[in-house]
């Protein structure tokens, strides 16, 4: 019966490979390699949000357009430009707190990384 024994210390090989492929190494912390892909994920969330309320604006835009003077159209499209304005303000308000914090935090671990454009 051949018994398959697996190497007891393969920390200094992770090390050697880890940084080449832009991990952490094997003896830091797991969660600090796992920071700038946070900070993308929600970076392309916010973005989808964003491309929401340019869709919500559009389509409000179309309603007031094609009301022809239907006073229940327009308070509609009104009604649905307001949720879409206050919805953005949030979103920007997330992203500005999103942002902050993922610097921060990026700061304190030794990753330098924010939500706008990925891990440097």
């Amino acid at each position: 019966m051949n018994i398959l024994l697996a190497q007891a210390d393969i920390g200094g090989f992770l090390d050697d490979v880890g940084p080449e492929a832009g991990l952490a190494s094997a003896t830091g912390d797991p969660n600090v390699a796992l920071l700038p892909l946070v900070g993308d994920i929600i970076a392309i969330v916010l973005g989808l949000l964003g491309v929401v309320f340019l869709l919500l604006t559009i389509y409000a835009g179309i309603i007031w357009m094609t009301a022809q003077g239907n006073e229940e159209k327009v308070e509609k499209a009104i009604g649905i430009m307001k949720t879409a304005t206050v919805g953005l303000i949030v979103t920007l308000a997330a992203y500005s707190i999103a942002n902050f914090v993922v610097s921060r935090v990026g700061d304190a671990t030794g990753t330098a990384s924010t939500t706008t454009g990925g891990s440097q």
